[in-house]
């Protein structure tokens, strides 16, 4: 039987190759990698990510194999995979600082992943959750520390009933592109460090700035999986998700969004089928509006 670091590494080799497998069959020949279905498929099969090119995703692979060969003791590591992966002529020179480090997407949820936050910054987000009314400048630095850093989980309790209960006066005085950044910035938070709760402020937040923040019905809908990604269980994902939808949907106004909503669906239940039952209600509202 191999030995724990080198069955670590096999199971991320397998793992990635399956991933490989997955996109590609499910992406039409010739089909560019932007494609919806592409997106789609990122963010429903890993819960938490963003899309990624083609030259990204190459190095987020690259950098995962050679971490976890580098983990390898010399003793256990055969000469094939050191050839392969470790020598002058293996996957380690094809490595591109730092875009093969950047956390995410892969593994899912990366909060546990990641060092702990340095003592200075949590002073200062200790000093900015003391103040009585919440100021922007929290959101920044829970949003920039999100992919570098572990935040403690009493600071992040107390950020999201701050946010939750501030965001209102957040947002209201924003320019519509800056509250789509923010919401954007506290969903990706929500999924990398699994908190539930936060995602349930940012659908809150988005549903009550709708009509003015999202240009289409897209933003909305890529918005609400960046958010699902907070739910690790899977019949909660499923059923956020399907709530989410379920109220854009109704409050469609033109036919050609509920088109656009209705492409979003069929990508989606093409690739997890579970989703049809969720996603039920979304899809008989946007074919009411459309009259098929």
């Amino acid at each position: 039987p191999s030995r724990p670091a080198q069955q670590a590494l096999w199971n991320l080799l397998v793992l990635i190759s399956s991933s490989f497998l997955t996109v590609t069959t499910m992406r039409p020949k010739h089909s560019s990698i932007q494609s919806p279905q592409s997106v789609s498929q990122t963010l429903t099969g890993n819960r938490r990510a963003e899309y990624l090119s083609p030259q990204q995703l190459k190095q987020e692979f690259l950098g995962r194999i050679v971490n976890a060969a580098s983990a390898v003791p010399a003793e256990e590591m055969t000469a094939r995979l050191y050839e392969q992966i470790l020598s002058e002529n293996g996957l380690k020179e094809r490595i591109k600082i730092p875009f093969a480090f950047l956390p995410g997407p892969l593994e899912g949820a990366i909060g546990d992943d990641l060092q702990s936050a340095p003592e200075p910054m949590i002073a200062v987000l200790e000093e900015e959750l003391d103040r009585d009314e919440v100021q922007l400048a929290l959101l920044h630095l829970l949003i920039n520390m999100e992919g570098m850093f572990r935040i403690p989980a009493p600071i992040l309790t107390r950020a999201i009933e701050k946010i939750e209960a501030n965001a209102p006066k957040l947002f209201h005085a924003l320019p519509t592109d800056e509250v789509r950044a923010y919401l954007l910035g506290l969903a990706n938070l929500a999924g990398s460090h699994q908190l539930p709760p936060l995602a349930l402020v940012v659908r809150h937040a988005a549903r009550t700035y709708a009509n003015v923040v999202f240009q289409d019905t897209s933003e909305e809908v890529r918005l609400s999986l960046h958010a699902a990604a907070a739910f690790g269980n899977t019949d909660e994902w499923y059923r956020f998700l399907g709530e989410w939808l379920q109220w854009l949907a109704r409050d469609l106004a033109e036919p050609k969004q509920a088109q656009v909503l209705l492409n979003w669906l069929d990508g989606l239940c093409a690739i997890d089928r579970r989703l049809k039952g969720s996603t039920g209600r979304a899809r008989a509202s946007a074919r009411l509006l459309l009259g098929v």
